[in-house]
């Protein structure tokens, strides 16, 4: 039985393409020690994610958490046997696979990470080294957290914030004041003159100002709202890409004093 030439041809090409599509573009990050935090836009399916500047010996947590409230995407970290790492899978309250412990080999290391998404979705990948100089850095910041009784009030009207403490006294006319982000991402700080400088005024943050007074020790702590905020057009001058956890105030003033 003679076989159809145009017909192998095209199968042959149907394969190749299939095999192109299952190839991703490796995403690399650079780790700053003690730790990392980078923004990926990942494919759905099988993603690799070369970590480098590690320290072979040292181990490593890395956490794979959707930039986003509500994002529905899992991230799932997997390991492939004839890589031989020395790896132990982290799961989140979900069931999932969102985390991976390892001993690195060698000053970069891939990881690999499911994507379960059907377009493209951004992620924070975040990196700590459980070795050396983060044990150090943890143990002076809780020494200084044990002197400081910094204090917040969150969830205040922006214009509270502005004429109230911010601008305060009667000097200046302040108009078209607006705000934006959650609420709980602005509001009042007291009892810093030890520890930052300034004993009391306004703060905004892109997370709940409530995790301000610390200690914030947890390597894995997560304190952002993962909202997915509208451009600010002037940050984004500073910086092209997407927004998350945006908080802002803006306003006019005109002294009425000399």
């Amino acid at each position: 039985m003679k076989s159809n030439p145009l017909f192998l041809c095209f199968l042959f090409l149907i394969g190749a393409c299939l095999g192109i599509q299952a190839q991703s573009i490796p995403f690399q990050v650079n780790v700053n020690h003690p730790g990392t935090r980078a923004l990926l836009d990942l494919p759905a399916g099988n993603n690799d994610v070369i970590l480098c500047n590690l320290i072979p010996g040292n181990t490593y947590t890395v956490l794979a958490n959707g930039a986003y409230k509500d994002q529905l995407t899992r991230f799932d970290f997997f390991t492939l046997p004839q890589e031989k790492l020395e790896a132990t899978l982290v799961q989140n309250n979900k069931g999932d696979d969102n985390g991976i412990r390892f001993t690195a080999l060698r000053d970069c290391q891939t990881l690999h990470i499911l994507a379960a998404n059907a377009g493209i979705e951004p992620m924070f990948v975040s990196v700590m080294c459980e070795n050396g100089d983060q044990n150090k850095w943890l143990k002076s910041f809780e020494n200084k957290i044990e002197a400081v009784n910094l204090s917040v009030d969150p969830a205040i009207n922006g214009s509270v914030l502005i004429k109230n403490v911010l601008v305060g006294g009667n000097c200046y006319n302040v108009t078209n004041i607006s705000s934006a982000g959650d609420n709980n991402s602005r509001g009042t700080f007291a009892n810093g003159g030890s520890n930052i400088g300034i004993n009391q005024g306004v703060v905004l943050a892109t997370g709940p100002i409530t995790e301000l007074p610390g200690p914030n020790d947890l390597t894995n702590a997560n304190g952002g709202f993962s909202s997915n905020s509208p451009d600010d057009p002037d940050l984004k001058l500073l910086d092209g890409g997407n927004q998350y956890d945006l908080s802002k105030l803006e306003f006019d003033f005109t002294p009425t004093a000399n």
